[in-house]
């Protein structure tokens, strides 16, 4: 979902082991602008960064100032608190790690 201002950033959505992960391409953007939630089954994240002016340049070409993306989320993460999902921010690359509840049913 994004409005007047804002624009999507690409994701990318793996299984790694129990957990979801997911990627999210946010180079630009300071950590501490960057809100992660998790509110009706799906998760969502905002990113907002300040234009900076550009005194005497002869062209400027204005970036959106927030970037928003909403994930819907599979069953098998829908009941995960907020205090079980983990999120890092390295070279501008968001990362949250979702743990699934799904258990692997071993077939003996």
């Amino acid at each position: 979902m994004t409005g007047a201002g804002t624009e999507a950033f690409p994701v990318d959505i793996v299984q790694d082991n129990n957990d979801i992960v997911v990627y999210a391409d946010l180079a630009g953007y300071e950590k501490e602008n960057i809100i992660i939630s998790v509110e009706d089954d799906s998760l969502s994240i905002i990113a907002k960064r300040k234009n900076i002016p550009h005194s005497g340049a002869t062209y400027v070409q204005e970036r959106p100032s927030e970037a928003e993306r909403r994930i819907d989320l599979p069953s098998s993460v829908k009941e995960v608190k907020e205090d079980m999902i983990r999120a890092t921010y390295q070279n501008g690359v968001l990362e949250v790690r979702l743990p699934s509840l799904a258990k692997k049913i071993k077939i003996e």
